[in-house]
């Protein structure tokens, strides 16, 4: 991590890396506060966007809200609109076909997918 490795960046990064669910700045807020109980969400927000920044960490705005996800890998998401879950999707970044779109001439650095449905866990409760 570049600049000072503080307390508060390792324990927002561990509550990052460790999550599985995407979470707000406010989700990891009251995580870190648990163990850092004097830390400010400012610092939260300063730090997680530090982190995005260098590229420590993935930011997916959903519902005009930043989720954060520490897995940096290219990927896609799911967003189920039921439940409000948020899924990994894996791609190969060479094999990725989007129809419609000719790339000549360009070198595309990182592609953002967010696709939006039904979970198969909500649609196994309807």
């Amino acid at each position: 991590m570049a600049g000072k490795n503080t307390i508060q960046k390792k324990v927002i990064y561990e509550v990052i890396s460790h999550s599985q669910d995407h979470p707000t700045a406010e989700e990891v807020y009251k995580e870190v506060k648990l163990k850092i109980p004097s830390i400010s969400l400012a610092t939260v927000y300063r730090v997680l966007n530090t982190f995005y920044h260098e590229g420590k960490i993935n930011r997916i705005e959903i519902n005009k809200e930043y989720h954060y996800d520490a897995y940096i890998k290219d990927h896609a998401h799911f967003v189920c609109s039921s439940c409000g879950k948020i899924y990994d999707l894996e791609f190969e970044k060479d094999k990725m076909v989007v129809a419609g779109v000719i790339m000549d001439g360009f070198n595309v650095e990182r592609i953002e997918v967010i696709f939006t449905g039904v979970c198969k866990e909500c649609l196994l409760n309807r």
